[in-house]
This record gives C-alpha cells, structure tokens and sequence, in this order.
C-alpha cells in the first residue's frame, strides 16, 4: 500500500524539522507544492517531491498538493507541523486492518514553543465535554478526540483533529478540498468525506500540532466562527441520514405523510409508512430509530412533555432530532386553528439543561447541537412567521457526545 503525504507551504521555516521526524518512517513520497515561489531546502531525500504551486487558498493549495501525489493513502501535514514515531505505520495498519473505511485520524496534541522547549497549548473549555489525556512520549497534554458521529464530524470545532488520511479513491470520490474556500476546507471535505464512508480513530498521539499565533483558525477566526454553522446546516440532514443507513438505524418523518424526504419512513395518523396517533405511545421500539425530523408537527401534538419523551426514548444515544416549528414569536405559532401546543428557542431548554428540567420532573435528555428562530422565507418574514429551528442529539448510556452536555 502506497503513501503519499502532502505539504502545500508558503513559509518553510519548520520544514526540516518536520522532515527530520518523518524520515526515518516507511513513506513513498512526500509531495512539497511551494507556493508562490517559496524557496524550499535540498532534502537528500529522493522521496521529497517539491511542485510550484500558486494561489491564495488553503482548499486550492491542499487540492493541487493531492493532484501531485500517486499513493493509495493521501496523509496531510501541515508545513509547521510534526509526526511523532511510528504514525504511519499506525495509519497503514488502520487501512489494512478496516478495508471499509476511507479515513483514518488520531489524537493530536497542540503544543507552542517557549525558550525552545514544547510546551501544551492552552486548553480546550472542560464545560464543553472536553476531556485530556498525557502523552508520555512527548509529555504533551491533549484534548481526546471525539468518536466519528454526524454532531462531531459536521462541525469543526469538534471534527477530526490532525493527522487526517484519506483513501486516495475516498477523496477524489469525495470531490477533494474546495479550492475556493479559504478557510473551514477541512470541514467541509470531511463531511462530504463522511457521506461516503465512517472514519476510523487511532486513540494514540500520531500528530504535533504547532500554534504560531499565525495559524489560519487565528488568522481567520471571526470568518470561521460566522459559517461553521453555515456549512453544518448544509450537510447535517445527509451525514445523519449516511450514519442510521450504516448503523442499521431507522429514520423518520413525523407528520410526513405528504412531503415526507424519500429516505424516511414517514409517521402520521394515515395514508403514512407508520400509521399510529402521535399522542399516544408509538409503535416503534426503544433505541431502534437514529434521525427524526420533524417539521411543522410538534405543535399539532397535545402534551409536548409526552411527544419529547417518546422522541427520546425511540432514538439511540446519539440520535439526532431535526425540528422546525413555528415560533411563538411572531404570528405562525398562534394564526392556525390546529395548533395545540405552543413552541420557541426557550422551550427546548426543559429538556437540554437541568435547571429547567426538574421543573417538569424528568432528567436531562437532550444535548443542543443548534436552536435559532429564522424566517423560512420572505413571505414567512412580510408575514411574521417564524420558525423556531431545534436540532437535538439523544443522550443515553453511550460515547460522550461533543458541546455543552449539561448547564
């Protein structure tokens, strides 16, 4: 099995020493696209392949390193970057031992450098669901990595951390970096990449991951911070309908009768793949069902407190619920007749935080992933209707799950 690790630079200041920690290891190429002219050092290294590369954007760059590469397994590193011993022959071994899988990723600990000693990076908010664990061989703290599930791989704040490789099928197959995008290339290859295959974790620290103060997540934070969830919204229904599918999980439509997405199984009182009252108890087993969406639906159910409960104990730990309803602040929520529960942001709080929980006598079920209020439309806007929109993952006995469990 042919590998190909690929460094676009534009600065390749750390380049030897990021050479000098993989030349020891079973690599067949190392493709160097040098952008804009940068002059990269003599490697006396007949695996070092140095392309000119141009361009201003990090996807562009990463896409044209690739386009260079002939290995079955494409590994990124960035140029500032370190592999520690023995990565690749770890990431190898995951390829070999998981033919199915496409990606491959470990734990990566973050480091800066001080009087010229590495030194961890600061922490990542344990309020977050943020857990640590100690390299020995490095001495070097590091946030563990989360499991593979659409709430982790869709946002990248949570994602697949460094080192990332792909099956060289698996990424063209996946259309490869956008070269348009100048920032969060990385989350939206992997959740196209997620669409297509699972990913395995290496629970090992395979990857150093320098802070600069010069790093693109600095450089461009407030740009990332405005479209994370952008780019979330726009793939999240998929990435969770490609999970249940390799789960085995059943997915469904409530109230979708009509409109119902041709993936699901849709719930309604009739003419519905599911024919039952949704105020009652449904006809589905516990933990069988991995994505629910419901639009337009929960405020035509009588007791929200028992249509949550039985949302919850359908899904899986980790199952996500989709809700669009319309919100009681505007005119939606109160304007039609058949509307019998009454629903915004705040509502969704008696069943995501434990402060409004106990009000109502139940646990905690649910982790937020979003909850915002928005105008589907003009029209929804020229008429004051908005939508509360509400994405909640089931919380059971499982993996932790990544964000806020709790407050």
């Amino acid at each position: 099995m042919k590998l190909s690790i690929f460094t676009p630079t534009h600065n390749p200041e750390h380049l030897k020493e990021l050479w000098l920690s993989i030349k020891d290891q079973m690599f067949d190429e190392w493709v160097v696209l040098a952008n804009n002219g940068a002059i990269i050092p003599e490697f006396m290294d007949g695996r070092v392949k140095v392309h000119e590369g141009s361009g201003e954007y990090v996807g562009s760059l990463k896409r044209q390193a690739c386009k260079h590469c002939t290995g079955d397994i494409l590994l990124e590193v960035d140029h500032d970057d370190l592999l520690a011993p023995g990565a690749i022959a770890a990431v190898k071994k995951a390829f070999e031992d998981h033919p199915d899988i496409g990606f491959v990723y470990s734990e990566c600990a973050h480091f800066t450098v001080k009087d010229g000693v590495k030194i961890p990076h600061e922490r990542f908010g344990e309020e977050y669901g943020w857990r640590y664990g100690m390299d020995l061989k490095t001495g070097l703290e590091y946030p563990i990595a989360w499991d593979p599930s659409p709430p982790s791989a869709s946002r990248i704040w949570y994602a697949p951390d460094h080192l990332r490789a792909w099956r060289s099928s698996t990424y063209w197959d996946a259309g490869g970096h956008d070269e348009s995008m100048r920032v969060l290339d990385d989350q939206d290859l992997l959740s196209r990449t997620y669409l297509l295959t699972d990913f395995h974790k290496i629970s090992t620290v395979l990857y150093l991951y320098r802070v600069t103060g010069e790093n693109t997540w600095l450089k461009y934070n407030e740009e990332i911070q405005s479209n994370v969830m952008r780019l979330y919204n726009k793939y999240i229904l998929d990435m969770a309908t490609a999970w249940a599918k390799r789960s085995g999980l059943r997915m469904l439509d409530l109230g979708g009768r009509f409109y119902s997405h041709p993936a699901f199984e849709s719930v309604d009182l009739q003419c519905a793949d599911v024919n039952c009252d949704l105020n009652r108890m449904w006809p589905l087993g516990s933990n069988s069902v991995g994505v629910i969406i419901a639009n337009d639906i929960l405020e035509h159910l009588a007791d929200p407190i028992h249509a949550m409960s039985e949302i919850h104990r359908v899904l899986c730990h980790g199952g996500l619920l989709l809700s669009s309803t319309p919100s009681t602040d505007g005119r939606g929520a109160f304007q039609d007749p058949t509307h019998v529960s009454f629903w915004n942001t705040n509502s969704f709080w008696y069943y995501t935080r434990r402060e409004q929980a106990k009000y109502i006598d139940t646990p905690v079920k649910f982790q937020e992933i979003q909850n915002y209020t928005h105008f589907p439309s003009e029209w929804h806007k020229e008429n004051n209707i908005p939508y509360v929109v509400a994405h909640l993952a089931s919380i059971k006995d499982g993996p932790r799950l990544p964000g806020l469990i709790t407050i």
